[in-house]
């Protein structure tokens, strides 16, 4: 990964969240309920501007799983050819659990995973420091690398 990518991955989770909630239809991809199920466990609120924000989880559960539940009573009717019906019933099935569960599992690794994020990010800062301290002349070729780290430290202070 690119030191350019990192400093913009805490845009890619906002995006992640936001489409997912815009798109409900889209977490019934096979692997899309992998990429929500990790980012859902890592956020509890969505910052939207200053001091406005979203609440994911009961956005999921008001707007995204009566959506699923309405796919999942669609694919048990049959809608479409059997086979179909069946992998879409047991794909929506599976979200439907998953988004169940995901927000207890939030409230208790949440903290700990951004306890985890905050002293790996002071010690590669502090890391940064000393080298760059010490060796002025490369800051400019990692200069990049200082600005992911630091838009990387400012997302988690957000958090």
């Amino acid at each position: 990964m690119r030191a350019q990518d990192l400093a913009n991955v805490t845009s890619y989770r906002e995006w992640v969240l936001l489409g997912y909630l815009v798109c409900p239809d889209e977490l019934l991809r096979v692997t899309s309920i992998d990429i929500a199920l990790v980012v859902l466990k890592e956020n509890l609120v969505l910052p939207l501007f200053r001091d406005e924000y979203i609440l994911l989880h009961e956005e999921y559960q008001l707007y995204v799983l009566p959506r699923i539940l309405e796919t999942k009573r669609l694919a048990k009717a049959g809608r479409s050819k059997q086979k179909e019906a069946d992998l879409e019933y047991s794909v929506a099935k599976q979200v439907e659990k998953v988004l169940s569960k995901v927000h207890e599992q939030a409230l208790l690794s949440c903290d700990s995973i951004h306890h985890e994020r905050r002293i790996l990010l002071k010690q590669e800062i502090g890391r940064m420091v000393l080298f760059f301290s010490d060796q002025p002349s490369l800051l400019a070729p990692n200069i990049q690398m200082v600005f992911s780290a630091l838009a990387l430290a400012q997302s988690d202070v957000t958090w």
